[in-house]
């Protein structure tokens, strides 16, 4: 389900500009006491971002990788056997 945007609250340091997203009575970066001022920012929508089609087993490429060999003698006999 996509989200609608939502407005960011954010609380920023009107003598350096550090930026929290919860209020603070001092500042951590420069010290200075109740300098954060609340201010809302638009959020862009995340879900529409990074949005891909999944590929059926058919469409992808088999291609060979170098495996790890393990130091363990037990996975290594595994891995033969399933590999045969």
């Amino acid at each position: 389900m996509i989200k609608p945007n939502k407005d960011l609250l954010v609380f920023v340091c009107g003598r350096c500009g550090y930026e929290s997203r919860k209020w603070l009575g001092r500042c951590p970066d420069c010290g200075e006491w109740d300098s954060l001022t609340e201010e809302r920012r638009l959020t862009q929508n995340r879900a529409k971002k990074d949005i891909t089609t999944p590929l059926s087993l058919a469409e992808c490429s088999q291609t060979d990788t170098n495996r790890l060999q393990s130091l363990l003698k037990c996975c290594q006999m595994v891995e033969s056997v399933i590999l045969r």
